[in-house]
């Protein structure tokens, strides 16, 4: 916490700002450890002040033990303390969070900080210095998305024709908290047959029917770190048009994989998968990007900011959404992780923005977890009675049971 506060206030200081101010709860956290709901944080080039009410004092203490001075205020936050401190030090210009600030509380800084203090926006330089992850953020980031794995894979045993949407994303929501997540990173979107053409579909009181195709994406959080995953999965066999739909969105994820290299930038490699569906037809549905990070919030920095700022090596997820009116979407995203081993099981796009970043380690894609369900016949079986489970293997309608979303970085 203490290098990242320290990096804040030198690149805040590089560009004319005397102290920062910290108002958003994600910036709260990522710079303090500090989890509660209600706080001001004032980083100066002598002091650190974290301004919380009784409710969080101990907590606060606790969770920022060793960077932070906490000060207990009501829960309205004097701002005197604030102001005293910027006048102590001599400050002109201070940083705040322009991108999440309200009005309201934007203008009352202007008019209790005191006059002639000029506010300069820092969200860009906070957001920058979180698209590098540390070993705990990566762990963080692991145990989010395996939560999400082991959850996908206790659904689809238990998923079948009559359970209502909001009962699909109930159960998902459990699971995913019984193998480990705090909460959910995003409102889980379940959207059956026609729903499934909806985006951002909220759950209803639709149940699912024989030959749906049922939209799941759902994602877990880690010591507030988020995973984001989307799949599809059919009840039955889906109709010819809906599998050479997937069989198009499958072809332009697999060409964008071919075609990652060292060199090549975001803007070349969504062309790559979206000529190809915008070929088929279908261009007019590809509404998104290809691809976007994710960290302490859900979509962070890609890869061509990244190589801007000098990394090195940034692992993204793949996301040629197809949306279309009778509601197939598949192939749509791809999950991120890394583990200590040099692995990263279920990464999707991996690009060395630097040549030779990664010392000669080459990709290879192995089966995911989720597969094993497909191998279970029992679970087949209960999942859909009418499909004999041998065509279910190779089906592409039955991909996403065990689509090449794992993968490893081999030496």
């Amino acid at each position: 916490m203490l290098n990242r506060c320290n990096k804040l206030l030198e690149m805040a200081r590089a560009d004319g700002i005397d102290a920062v101010l910290i108002t958003s709860q994600i910036n709260r956290r990522y710079f303090s450890g500090f989890t509660g709901s209600n706080a001001i944080i004032l980083i100066t080039p002598d002091r650190r002040m974290l301004l919380t009410d009784f409710r969080y004092t101990i907590q606060a203490k606790a969770q920022s033990k060793g960077v932070f001075e906490v000060i207990e205020v009501n829960r309205a936050i004097d701002t005197r303390l604030l102001a005293d401190e910027l006048k102590r030090i001599g400050a002109k210009t201070i940083g705040f969070e322009n991108e999440t600030m309200t009005v309201s509380l934007y203008e009352r800084f202007v008019k209790e900080l005191g006059s002639g203090l000029e506010f300069k926006p820092v969200s860009a330089i906070m957001s920058n210095i979180r698209i590098y992850k540390d070993a705990d953020e990566i762990a963080n980031i692991i145990a989010a998305q395996n939560a999400s794995d082991a959850a996908f894979a206790d659904l689809v045993k238990r998923i079948k024709v009559g359970m209502k949407e909001t009962d699909v994303a109930t159960e998902l929501e459990y699971l995913m908290k019984k193998h480990g997540s705090e909460c959910c990173s995003f409102d889980t979107i379940v959207g059956s047959g026609e729903n499934g053409a909806l985006c951002h579909a909220i759950p209803g009181e639709r149940r699912l029917q024989n030959g749906d195709l049922v939209v799941l994406d759902f994602g877990s959080k880690v010591n507030g770190y988020c995973s984001d995953m989307t799949r599809t999965i059919a009840m039955g066999r889906p109709c010819d048009k809906l599998i050479q739909i997937y069989d198009i969105v499958r072809e332009a994820q697999q060409r964008a994989l071919n075609a990652l290299k060292p060199g090549i930038t975001g803007k070349e490699l969504d062309a790559v998968a979206r000529d190809y569906i915008a070929s088929k037809g279908y261009g007019e549905c590809f509404g998104h990007s290809l691809g976007h990070g994710f960290g302490k919030i859900l979509i962070e920095h890609s890869f061509e900011p990244a190589r801007k700022m000098g990394y090195d090596v940034n692992v993204i997820f793949g996301n040629p959404g197809n949306y279309i009116s009778r509601g197939f979407v598949s192939c749509k995203k791809m999950n991120v992780s890394f583990v200590a081993d040099g692995s990263f099981p279920t990464a999707l796009l991996v690009c060395e923005l630097v040549p030779n970043a990664l010392g000669g380690k080459k990709w290879m894609y192995v089966p995911s977890t989720a597969a094993d369900c497909c191998e279970d016949t029992a679970a087949v079986e209960a999942f859909d009675k009418t499909f004999p489970p041998k065509e279910k293997a190779w089906m592409p309608s039955q991909e996403e049971f065990y689509i090449y979303s794992h993968s490893s970085i081999v030496r």
